[in-house]
């Protein structure tokens, strides 16, 4: 019971792990493709004159911008305007959508969508989606440690339970003899060990029958012996 459990308790944790990784990163998927879709159609409707209208980044966002060709050529952080930090050229020429892999040693998610000029796309690193996993995977592990270390005494109980019966029974079946072949009678549950006790039961009965019988037989032999010898 106790190694089922602790098996379980170890599913439950990865898929409560796995579903938690995937809702965090789609929310971030979602998320930068909203805030690319609003970058983009800001710009498209910005003066070119007017600096005010174009929307900046806010907190771990970055917004660069690609040319027709897939060129980058500005970004709102200039760590983010290297061509390191690039995308591949395949996802910005391509259709809109989502992307995410490494960007100069760093793992990014990235959403695109065009512009008049080209391409934006706004980018956020997965850094703290990796630390709140961390928090999340630490949390699982410590309620899957405390579970499996409750399952071991609620294991053992329910064993002892579950075998009780079978013990009363190999008790009274100890106590029987060659002069004592009584059925136990014994009160038992109605499952595999009743049916066990029932048996047993049956054996007895017919144990004590064939020793009655064989009483009998040697008790008429033996005056039919007497007999003639007397």
């Amino acid at each position: 019971v106790a190694g089922a459990t602790a098996a379980l308790s170890i599913l439950a944790v990865a898929a409560a792990y796995v579903a938690v990784r995937g809702a965090m990163l789609a929310d971030l998927r979602d998320a930068l493709r909203r805030d690319a879709q609003a970058v983009a159609a800001a710009y498209d409707g910005a003066d070119g004159s007017d600096a005010a209208a174009r929307p900046g980044p806010t907190g771990r966002v970055r917004v660069q911008l690609y040319g027709p060709d897939g060129v980058l050529f500005a970004a709102s952080d200039a760590a983010f305007e290297r061509p390191a930090a690039a995308l591949p050229s395949e996802v910005v020429v391509g259709a809109p959508g989502a992307w995410r892999g490494r960007l100069d040693g760093t793992v990014m998610q990235a959403a695109t969508a065009p512009f008049r000029y080209g391409t934006v796309a706004v980018l956020a690193d997965t850094d703290y989606v990796g630390a709140a996993l961390g928090a999340v995977a630490r949390t699982l592990a410590l309620a899957g440690a405390l579970l499996l270390a409750a399952s071991l005494p609620i294991g053992w109980l329910a064993a002892r339970a579950a075998t009780r019966p079978i013990r009363r029974l190999a008790g009274a079946a100890s106590r029987l003899g060659p002069e004592d072949l009584e059925p136990l009678a014994l009160p038992m549950p109605r499952d595999e060990v009743g049916r066990l006790a029932a048996v047993l039961d049956e054996l007895l009965e017919r144990l004590r029958d064939a020793r009655d019988a064989q009483r009998r037989f040697l008790a008429e032999t033996s005056h039919e012996l007497r007999t003639p010898l007397t």
